[in-house]
C-alpha cells in the first residue's frame, strides 16, 4: 500500500491531527514524531502487516491515559444530581 494523507488523517484521533505511538511505530516512526514526518512518510510503500497495525494502533493508548479517563468518567458520574431532578424509572 502507498500511505496517503488522505489515510492517515483517516485514522487518526482527535480531529484529524494526532496519532498513537503505537500508530506511528507500526509505519517505522519514532516517537515523539520528529517535524516533517508526514511529509516524508506520504507516498511510501508499506506492507499489508504495517496496515493493518496502524489501524488498529489509534485504539492503543498508555496506561496513564486510559486511567486519566477513567478517573474522569467516574467524576461525571458520581457529581451530585441537579435539584428538581426526578428519575423516572
Amino acid at each position: 500500500m502507498i500511505v496517503t494523507e488522505s489515510w492517515l488523517r483517516q485514522h487518526a484521533n482527535a480531529g484529524g491531527n494526532a496519532w498513537t505511538s503505537a500508530q506511528l511505530r507500526a509505519i517505522g516512526i519514532r516517537w515523539p514524531a520528529p517535524c516533517g514526518w508526514i511529509g516524508r512518510v506520504i507516498g511510501t510503500h508499506i506492507t499489508e502487516a504495517q496496515r493493518l497495525r496502524f489501524e488498529a494502533g489509534r485504539h492503543v493508548f498508555a496506561k496513564s491515559t486510559l486511567k486519566r479517563h477513567r478517573r474522569q468518567q467516574m467524576a461525571e458520574t458520581s457529581r451530585p444530581r441537579q435539584a428538581g431532578f426526578t428519575a423516572t424509572w
